[in-house]
This record gives C-alpha cells, sequence and structure tokens, in this order.
C-alpha cells in the first residue's frame, strides 16, 4: 500500500500543481478555455485516481472541481476572481487531505468548501444541479471517446512516436546507487595505490577502470540532477495568496528554471526560499500608496533566479521594495551588545542572520515569528554553501544562495602541511602560487601577498592548525565575493575524487574543517573548509 500511495501521492501533487498553474494564468486572462479544460482534466485525473484508491474524500473534492469547471468549459461565460480564490481554497484544502493521508493524521473536514463549490455563483438551482451531475456522468463517458479520438488525430500528425526520456526513480534506490559509486571510487584508489609500482598492464587497467567509473559517476549524478522549477514553479501561487493577504500588488518574475540542482539540495533549499520571498513581501515590498508616494510603480517586483556559475548554483531572490535600514540594524546591534560603533557595513548586514534579531517593530501573520534569516544560513551552512546580501534604500534588496552542483563526491586538491596530509575543495580554489616567485609582505605583522590590484592575507595552514612557524612553499588562492585568502600549504600532491563524510562529534567543534574521506591507501584525512580562512581573512582585513 505505502507503494501504491507514493506513486498516488506523487501524480495528484503534479496534477495540483497543473491546476495552480492553470489558474494564475485565467486570473491573468479569463478568457482562455484550454485552462479550464486543463484544471478540469486534473482534477478528473486525481479523481479517478483516488477512487482506485479508496480516498473517498479526495474523490469527493475533486468531483465538485470538476463539476464546479465544467459550467464555464462551454465558454459562455469567463471565470470569475471570486471562482478563482474558492479553487485555490478548494486545492489547499486537497492539499492537506493527501498529507493527512501520509501522516496518517485526522482528515481536514471539507463541508464547508464542498458546499461553497456547490452554491457558489453558477449554481442555480437544486433541479438543474441534479441534472448537471446526470450529464456528468454521461459526459465522462463521451470524454473518454472524445479525448481518444483526439489522441489518434496528434498521433498522425507526428512524424514519429515520442520517446519517454523522464523516468522516475525511487529515491531509496537512487541513494544506495549513490553510496554504491562513493565505494566504488574508494575501492579504485586503493586500486591506483597498489598500482604505482606495479607493471605496466595494471596501471592500464586502472586507467580504464577510471574511465568506465567516471561515466558511471556522471550518469549517476545526471539522474540526482533535477531543475530548480520542481521549487520554483509552486511560488506564484504563494506570492499571490501572501501579497492579498497584505493587500499588495505584487508581481513574481522567475528566472533560470531549468537550472539543475542535486536533488536533496533542491529539498533543502524550498523552506528558505519560501522565508526569503515572505520577507520581501511582509518588509520589502511597500503599499500601493507608499510606492506611489515614492513615484515608483504601484506593482511591487520580486524575482526569483537560479544560474550556473562553474561548479556552483546560484539562487537569487530580489525585490524592489524599501531596501534594508543599515542604520537601525546598527542601532540595534550596539543597543543589544552584538557590534560596536565601528562596525563596517559587512559587519552590520552579517547580524540578520542571527538567531532572533528582528528589526521589525511588530510581529505579523506573514513573517517575523519564529523563523528567522538564520533558518537561511544554518541550511546553507549545512551544505557548505553561502548566502550574502545586497542592499540599497528604496531600491531593494538582493539575498544570493551559491551551492555546489552536488555534496556527493567531489573533487579536491591534496595537499600536505606539517607533514600532514588534508583535502581542498577543487571549486573554491582559483589558482595555485608558487611562494617562491612572488614578493610577500608583512602588514601589521601579517604576511600579505600583492595580487593584480589587491592586498591577500596569506595564512600558512600548518601555522594554524599545530601552532608552528613554517614557510609554506605553495599558496592556494580562495575567494569569495569581496575576500580572499592564500592557504600557504608545504606541497600539492595533486587532483583526487572524494567521498566526503560527516565530522564526527569529537571534530564537529573544531572550526576549520568540513568533513573527512578515505584515501585509496586508507588514510583517513580531514576536508579543509575554506570559508573558515576566508572568515579569518576578513577579520584581519578588517582589523588593518
Amino acid at each position: 500500500m505505502d507503494d501504491y500511495f507514493k506513486l498516488f501521492e506523487s501524480e495528484a501533487l503534479d496534477n495540483i500543481q497543473k491546476i495552480s498553474n492553470a489558474l494564475l494564468e485565467l486570473e491573468k486572462d479569463p478568457s482562455k478555455l484550454e485552462l479550464i479544460n486543463e484544471v478540469y482534466r486534473a482534477a478528473h485525473t486525481i479523481k479517478g485516481m483516488a477512487g482506485t484508491m479508496g480516498f473517498d474524500n479526495i474523490s469527493n473534492l475533486t468531483h465538485e472541481i470538476e463539476g464546479f469547471m465544467s459550467k464555464y468549459r462551454s465558454g459562455e461565460r469567463e471565470i470569475s476572481s471570486k471562482s478563482i480564490d474558492l479553487l485555490f481554497e478548494a486545492i489547499s484544502a486537497l492539499e492537506e487531505l493527501i498529507n493527512s493521508l501520509k501522516t496518517k493524521k485526522p482528515e481536514k473536514d471539507i463541508s464547508k468548501i464542498l458546499e461553497k463549490l456547490k452554491t457558489t455563483e453558477v449554481q442555480r438551482g437544486k433541479e438543474e444541479e441534479e441534472g448537471i451531475e446526470e450529464e456528468e456522468g454521461i459526459e465522462e463517458e463521451e470524454g473518454i471517446e472524445e479525448e481518444e479520438g483526439i489522441e489518434e488525430e496528434e498521433e498522425k500528425r507526428l512524424p514519429r512516436i515520442r520517446k519517454i526520456n523522464v523516468v522516475k526513480v525511487n529515491v531509496e534506490v537512487l541513494d544506495t546507487l549513490i553510496n554504491l559509486v562513493g565505494e566504488l571510487i574508494i575501492s579504485k584508489n586503493s586500486l591506483k595505490e597498489l598500482a604505482k609500482n606495479e607493471r605496466r598492464g595494471i596501471k592500464e587497467a586502472v586507467e580504464d577502470i577510471e574511465d568506465l567509473i567516471a561515466s558511471l559517476q556522471n550518469e549517476v549524478f545526471s539522474i540526482r540532477l533535477v531543475p530548480v522549477e520542481q521549487i520554483f514553479n509552486q511560488f506564484p501561487r504563494v506570492v499571490r495568496e501572501l501579497s492579498r493577504e497584505k493587500n499588495k500588488k505584487i508581481k513574481l518574475m522567475v528566472e533560470g528554471e531549468k537550472t539543475e540542482m542535486d536533488r536533496s539540495m533542491i529539498d533543502a533549499i524550498s523552506q528558505p526560499l519560501v522565508h526569503l520571498i515572505r520577507n520581501s513581501i511582509d518588509h520589502g515590498i511597500e503599499t500601493t500608496q507608499e510606492r506611489r508616494a515614492k513615484g515608483k510603480n504601484e506593482e511591487g517586483k520580486i524575482w526569483l533566479r537560479a544560474k550556473e556559475e562553474g561548479d556552483f548554483v546560484i539562487i537569487e531572490v530580489e525585490d524592489d521594495g524599501v531596501g534594508i535600514n543599515i542604520d537601525k540594524v546598527k542601532r540595534d546591534g550596539i543597543e543589544k551588545g552584538l557590534i560596536n560603533e565601528n562596525a563596517s557595513r559587512n559587519e552590520v548586514l552579517d547580524l540578520i542572520f542571527m538567531p532572533g534579531f528582528s528589526t521589525s517593530t511588530g510581529v505579523t501573520k506573514i513573517s517575523g515569528r519564529g523563523v528567522g534569516m538564520d533558518v537561511v544560513k544554518s541550511v546553507m551552512e549545512s551544505f557548505n554553501g553561502t548566502v550574502s546580501v545586497e542592499t540599497e534604500k528604496d531600491k531593494g534588496t538582493k539575498v544570493l544562495l551559491k551551492l555546489l552542483f552536488t555534496i556527493i563526491i567531489t573533487k579536491v586538491f591534496l595537499v600536505k602541511a606539517h607533514e600532514n596530509t588534508y583535502a581542498v575543495p577543487l571549486a573554491n580554489v582559483k589558482r595555485i602560487i608558487d611562494l617562491r616567485s612572488v614578493n610577500i609582505k608583512t602588514i601589521d605583522r601579517e604576511e600579505v601577498l600583492l595580487l593584480a590590484d589587491k592586498t591577500v592575507p596569506l595564512l600558512s595552514l600548518g601555522e594554524i592548525l599545530f601552532d608552528n612557524r613554517s614557510d609554506p612553499r605553495y599558496g592556494l588562492l580562495i575567494e569569495e565575493e569581496a575576500s580572499g585568502v592564500v592557504l600557504g600549504v608545504d606541497s600539492v600532491l595533486g587532483i583526487e575524487d572524494i567521498v566526503a563524510k560527516p565530522l564526527s562529534r569529537t571534530l564537529k567543534s573544531t572550526p576549520y574543517f568540513s568533513g573527512s574521506t578515505l584515501l585509496g591507501d586508507g588514510t583517513a584525512i580531514l576536508i579543509i573548509d575554506p570559508k573558515a580562512f576566508l572568515k579569518i581573512s576578513k577579520q584581519l582585513s578588517e582589523r588593518s
């Protein structure tokens, strides 16, 4: 039953999303009959599946949605805003019913929404209502024949049969496959170690295995990668509902929805994105009157974007609202003893990510209670991602989330420092510098390098970890946004694919590492967290 329910849930939610998208488009143009039919067909599909599964409440509710839409299918009247509101209420109730089945909690009483669907606007009398229900029964049978006829005509027009290129894979199976690939990579690294001093045939066999594993790895990763539109397409409805609640005119623009990310990360960032969107609606976008007084367009705008940048995916949430009041944040931070008068702009903006920090003058129904920007930062850090903010008074605010495409298997530089081997994520290293060929200066007792037009702190990995004075031979340039650091190491051993593992409890409190891994010879090594050294660099720069 559980397997069948998972299939039902997936298909039902897909169809609810179709209904939601169609209703949003109908709100813009109520005359589009094909959208009316889209809602009708999606409701009819859910009704059929629910009936088969014995989910009576879902079947009853979708039957009423289907019946409600049938009154508009002739095209004689356009669907009203009131009816669209009612349909959104109905699909919200539908989602709650599905969730109740999933969590095995008592189902919501849907009698009121059923009554509304029966009596609102297009229902004119009991006799006609009964007649319509009878016609619906006939129409369902005729509709099947009609749709089959349409499909036959479509097939005749097609040059060839369309192939299925999307297959739904059980998440547990996919995760098992990923783990197996990880173990295979560890075994491959072990074989490489054994082949170092052996005859040529073994080395060639290792190279062949390496190529095969790389191909398998790419294919497995491609299965895990899904377009961000799977969560992006849910936000137009969120923005519609919340902007109405705040009595504001707000338009959502979505860009880059075909950008792909690891499935686990898409799941994880959905809630932080909800919070960022809600913040823009609640605290960012002004009221119609306020925008008019400022000479702005009455309709506020929110942009939800995704784009690729090297090995990273950047998600942006931007609004054209009031912006963050930097002076007020600073005053509040000083009053709470979190910063002093000399705090930089970045230090002030960092305050909004602290748990419980808020400059809101009141708590609203939409946001400001319980969930804060600290949740966004916490989720990003759990995936070794970053979050940053750009803001300008009366121009708006942009929040940028930066994440690696995937976090399971990572390419790293293997480096040595103080006779120990460490892994540094390849994606974070801009270039490797031979420190013997550059000019190293000392400013305020700190070593720095002059690169291009800026000065970058040089931090010795061995000295930081072991408090042991050393002269590193190579430097790994790590940059992010406006900050940068050169991490000094004794040697660079090469590039390796690794399977990242979480830190043990004893090492979690250590600020310099993000995880651990096993090398081919069985040696356990630590993975350097570049953000920790960027933070040190930032502190040095602000102090000087």
